[in-house]
């Protein structure tokens, strides 16, 4: 009974947070049409207060959920992923916490400052547009109970070791020197490469996702008593693996999933201890791509020297970097 009201108080919430979702999309909307065509700063700072609103309304209906809440939910990766690529990088540009310059409108040996206000608009009247639709779901996916549990646990291992095939391929096909010895190159070692590479990461997280599952038996709470840490910390060593060669999207997209399938169908991570590790998997970040263009040799032991060199450029290259994509 307690489960049902509780229910019924969110399902209560749910109109109030889509109207406000709504009117944010709305104006959103309006201020594409009306976006100036020139870098205007004012506008700028009003599209971030969109996002602000929405920020805030997606971290207040999570503080509404029965506990223990879930910090590392759908539509919160989504919020903060999303607001980190597109907002981060103009947020930086006016209040000129780095150097940018005039990078913020140029890209490629091309000048586009009539497109950035409008760009900007209509990213925040996205962000509005998918909290909308997550709040006016009415329906949440409910899993079965898993039967039987080793039958899935051994799907999972199955998964793990044919990602690390995959891997392994993808080494033999470009080449063990080529793969460490610090030449990424993205999709650039070819399409057969770049399959092996997208089957890798597909696999390996839904191995991931399958073991975690399988780890607990969902409406008993009753964890299973067969260990899988093995086959997760060879899931793990595939996106070290990965991260050393460079390729730190991937490596986010494994580490990610491992934490986000716990939380889920494990137990809920606390949020201090989820603002801990975005702030840690962040540095990371920065540390490896500094590390990837500076250190000597494809170790860990290099990667640490580099890391300790350049710290303090380690932490400008992870914000300028991670939000990026926004040129």
């Amino acid at each position: 009974m307690n489960s049902r009201n509780q229910l019924a108080r969110l399902n209560s919430r749910r109109l109030p947070k889509a109207i406000a979702f709504l009117f944010l999309f709305a104006v959103s909307s309006t201020m594409v049409v009306v976006a100036p065509k020139s870098v205007d700063p004012a506008f700028c700072w009003g599209t971030i207060a969109i996002v602000g609103l929405n920020l805030l309304l997606v971290l207040f209906g999570k503080l509404s959920e029965p506990k223990p809440i879930n910090w590392i939910s759908a539509e919160l990766i989504f919020a903060t992923s999303f607001i980190i690529v597109h907002f981060l990088y103009i947020f930086m540009w006016l209040t000129e916490i780095f150097y940018l310059g005039q990078e913020i409108w140029y890209f490629k040996a091309g000048s586009y400052p009539h497109v950035v206000c409008k760009t900007l608009a209509m990213c925040a009247g996205c962000l509005s547009a998918f909290n909308l639709g997550y709040v006016v779901v009415k329906f949440r996916l409910r899993i079965a109970p898993i039967k039987p549990v080793a039958k899935w646990q051994t799907l999972g291992k199955l998964l793990v070791r044919f990602s690390l095939l995959m891997l392994v391929s993808m080494i033999f096909v470009v080449g063990a020197g080529r793969f460490w010895g610090g030449s990424y190159q993205g999709s650039n070692f070819g399409f057969g490469a770049s399959i092996l590479l997208s089957l890798f990461q597909g696999l390996v997280v839904a191995s991931i996702c399958v073991l975690m599952v399988s780890r607990t038996s969902l409406h008993s709470g009753r964890s299973s008593k067969k260990v899988f840490w093995f086959d997760l910390l060879l899931a793990l060593g595939g996106s070290l693996a990965i991260l050393l060669h460079g390729d730190r999207s991937t490596f986010l997209i494994i580490i990610l999933a491992i934490v986000a399938s716990y939380s889920e169908f494990v137990k809920p991570v606390k949020l201090r201890t989820t603002a801990l590790a975005f702030v840690g998997l962040f540095l990371l970040l920065g540390v490896s791509g500094v590390a990837r263009h500076a250190a000597e040799g494809r170790s860990f032991a290099s990667f640490y020297r580099t890391a300790i060199e350049s710290g303090d450029d380690s932490i400008e290259f992870a914000m300028k970097g991670f939000s990026g994509s926004v040129l």
